[in-house]
């Protein structure tokens, strides 16, 4: 072992130690040379990473954060055997850690303002892209998500001002069809949901405004049809009038008395159907009973 301690072979010298102590645990002689081994290996690793940590300075002042984690990560093995050391890479760390930070938020404001020039230019769709893949990466992530939220609007506002000359025209079905089309821009954008109603309505008012004479006949011919209690048809003219415009009252009114007669009659007609399916049956019960069971 003290020829081995001499050449500096310290690892073979400390294996030889543990073998002995395993038959001789209380050999103080090997113990003491055990302790000897420990300590001097303690300090030559000191020594090393005092070395290694001086080496490494200069990454430090360069602000080389990369490669000076990279060696700081070799040096992790000892890092609780000497306090300068963790100290030191506690320091990096943190200043690692806000580096990174910065970086993060010097690309973040260079792509916020990457998105700003792209909505001026009313590229909505690319804006829109590239703010979805800011949020992914996490940062500011309440920040963007309401920013595309509102540019996701200005994109339906930009195309209902670009398309004034179909929303100012009669072609209701093509109007409802181009605000549909914008709900798959923003299906949270209430103005869509209004402006679709409202359509609606128009269409509607301008339908019973054309419709007009038909629906005044129509209601007279209801009222005719009511007195010659053909209740059934007023019902089907009532419907066509509720077609066109569903918020006629004297039309509902007329529908709904109509629905009632018709109801009552069909009861009526069954009740006598039974009644004479009845009278049938008895009459042909007297005439031949031998077909007919009694329970």
């Amino acid at each position: 072992i003290t020829d081995l301690i001499d050449q500096g072979q310290w690892l073979d010298a400390h294996r030889a130690c543990i073998e002995i102590l395993r038959f001789d645990p209380e050999n103080i002689k090997i113990i003491r040379l055990k302790n000897k081994i420990e300590s001097n290996v303690r300090k030559l690793n000191i020594n090393a990473i005092k070395a290694d940590l001086k080496q490494i300075i200069p990454l430090y002042k360069a602000k080389n954060y990369t490669a000076l984690m990279d060696n700081l990560r070799l040096l992790e093995p000892y890092i609780n055997e000497y306090k300068p050391l963790k100290v030191f890479a506690l320091k990096v760390e943190k200043e690692y850690q806000n580096n990174i930070n910065k970086e993060q938020e010097k690309s973040y404001q260079q792509e916020l303002k990457s998105i700003k020039e792209l909505i001026n230019k009313k590229k909505f769709q690319e804006g829109i892209r590239l703010a979805e893949k800011l949020r992914i990466r996490g940062l500011h992530s309440r920040e963007i998500h309401n920013m595309i939220v509102e540019l996701r609007k200005k994109w339906v506002d930009y195309e209902i001002e670009s398309n004034k000359a179909l929303l100012s025209t009669d072609k209701w079905e093509d109007i409802i069809l181009f605000y549909q089309g914008l709900s798959r821009i923003s299906d949270k954008y209430p103005r869509i949901k209004s402006l679709i109603e409202s359509t609606k309505k128009r269409s509607q008012r301008k339908r019973i405004e054309e419709k007009r004479d038909y629906i005044y006949s129509g209601l007279e011919k209801i009222k005719t049809l009511f007195q010659l209690k053909k209740y059934e048809s007023a019902m089907i003219a009532a419907n066509e009038i509720l077609m066109i415009d569903p918020d006629n009252k004297k039309a509902r009114s007329y529908e709904q008395k109509a629905r009632i007669l018709v109801a009552k009659l069909i009861d009526k007609e069954l009740l006598a159907q039974m009644v004479a399916a009845y009278k049938k049956t008895k009459q042909d019960y007297k005439l031949n009973k031998k077909n007919y069971i009694k329970l």
